[in-house]
């Protein structure tokens, strides 16, 4: 989804080479140094990921394969480059404990195998000198398989839905995180940004519940909908109850906050699904 909205607006500003698993398969050494060293780019977005957060406790093989090591060979390919790697990650690498938003100074602590393989590709860009980390969450947009995308399909086939109103976080879309990283690397090229972590995610939080109550809104959709907790849908997986993350550190560098979620997810359900 993200790698969809970038391509869609980077190329007014930069020349894009655009890749997908077919083109370059990460977790294969050999094929990802070749690419890359090929490539000579000046910024590389790292938005490949295995996300799949229940799937990942019974693959953790293959979530470390993709996440972990993955990581580790683009940054084999680039070592000793000028190139700026940008890796996106996830609010789960947190256990949501704390009652506030959380800071990129936080400690983090995720509670499962998906958070633990982000975590552990965090610190393998942190081996690599230019480097971004950005932390996003509860991301929807077109082109990809998302929460608001899943909620719309059933309000248009009738189906009643149960939805857990005990986790909270901020939804983000696809296409205001992309202009928020058009940013990031605006101030690079112009020798104006600190390497580290950026927390970017839109504006507002909500839980899954109410996330879902405002799509079924601005559907006009009659669908009943019932809250549930995280407990009730035992889902392999724990989930962190507070996904919120503080967008201090971006609104200072850049001078504004993303848009309410709720306008984002308004602009997706007129314009994008």
């Amino acid at each position: 989804m993200l790698g969809s909205a970038l391509c869609d607006m980077l190329p007014a500003y930069y020349r894009v080479i655009a890749i997908d698993q077919e083109e370059c398969d990460i977790t294969d050494r050999e094929k990802t140094l070749s690419f890359f060293r090929a490539a000579k780019a000046d910024i590389i977005v790292h938005c490949a990921a295995y996300t799949d957060v229940d799937g990942a406790e019974g693959q953790p093989q293959l979530a470390y394969a993709v996440n972990v090591h993955g990581t580790a060979n683009i940054i084999e390919a680039i070592q000793g480059t000028d190139c700026l790697l940008v890796y996106l990650s996830t609010d789960y690498v947190f256990d949501g404990a704390k009652k506030g938003a959380y800071v990129e100074s936080d400690i983090p602590h995720p509670l499962g195998v998906y958070g633990h393989s982000k975590l552990e590709g965090e610190c393998v860009v942190k081996s690599y000198p230019r480097h971004l980390i950005v932390r996003t969450s509860w991301l929807f947009g077109p082109k990809g398989k998302n929460f608001a995308a899943t909620i719309a399909r059933k309000a248009l086939a009738s189906e009643s839905l149960q939805v857990v109103d005990d986790q909270i976080g901020s939804p983000t879309y696809t296409r205001d995180l992309a202009k928020a990283l058009v940013v990031l690397f605006e101030r690079y090229c112009s020798r104006n940004l600190s390497y580290g972590i950026y927390h970017i995610t839109n504006s507002g939080q909500c839980s899954w519940f109410e996330f879902a109550k405002y799509i079924l809104s601005l559907l006009h959709s009659g669908v009943t909908i019932k809250p549930i907790s995280s407990e009730d849908l035992n889902r392999k997986a724990k989930r962190p109850l507070n996904s919120v993350l503080s967008n201090e550190k971006f609104h200072a560098l850049s001078g504004f906050f993303l848009p309410l979620w709720q306008e984002a997810v308004r602009h997706y359900i007129e314009h994008g699904i």
